[in-house]
């Protein structure tokens, strides 16, 4: 949502009406009564928009456009978590409710620490499988959880260490976030 102030002069010939545009996308003025606009359907993630409003007087006249600009940020993941189980490790989290959500992206890191290492690339979906020694990427297309059976191909000394899971939102329109 966006809000704004009027502009009354000393001649108090302010109406309360103003005309607003947003952008990209929103084409040509749209009358509006009041001091705050929100459009009527979701903005895309990843996505920066201006709106312009003018305020009117009572012969119609128009003020030159004041505007403000929001860049709408990617939905985050919530509530990870991780459960071991023999011979695998159950990933699960909480839906992102926007109908750009295509998918989800699960990092594995063997790591010292709780700080994620590998971040992926913006707007892409990074490749499936190993990424490095350390780290391992898997796509979810649906769903809230994933199951991690991969240690059973590897020797439990290669496969022993602390283990940190990231889940990332995708969209192939937007940044992913975790």
């Amino acid at each position: 949502s966006w809000t704004w102030s009027t502009n009354v002069n000393p001649a108090g010939d302010s109406t309360g009406v103003y005309t607003y545009r947003l952008s990209p996308g929103g084409g040509s003025w749209q009358s509006i009564s009041g001091t705050s606009y929100t459009p009527a359907t979701d903005l895309d993630y990843g996505a920066s928009y201006t709106v312009e409003v003018r305020e009117h007087d009572v012969l119609d006249n128009k003020s030159e456009p004041g505007s403000a600009q929001i860049h709408i940020a990617p939905p985050s993941v919530t509530r990870v978590e991780a459960k071991a189980y023999p011979e695998q490790i159950h990933v699960t989290w909480d839906a992102v409710q926007h109908a750009s959500v295509e998918g989800y992206v699960i990092v594995r890191e063997k790591t010292s620490s709780m700080t994620p290492v590998w971040t992926p690339t913006s707007g892409s979906l990074p490749d499936v499988g190993a990424v490095d020694a350390q780290t391992t990427v898997r796509w979810v297309a649906g769903g809230t959880s994933y199951v991690d059976t991969w240690w059973n191909d590897e020797e439990p000394a290669q496969a022993a260490g602390t283990y940190l899971y990231s889940v990332y939102a995708y969209a192939s329109n937007l940044a992913l976030a975790a």
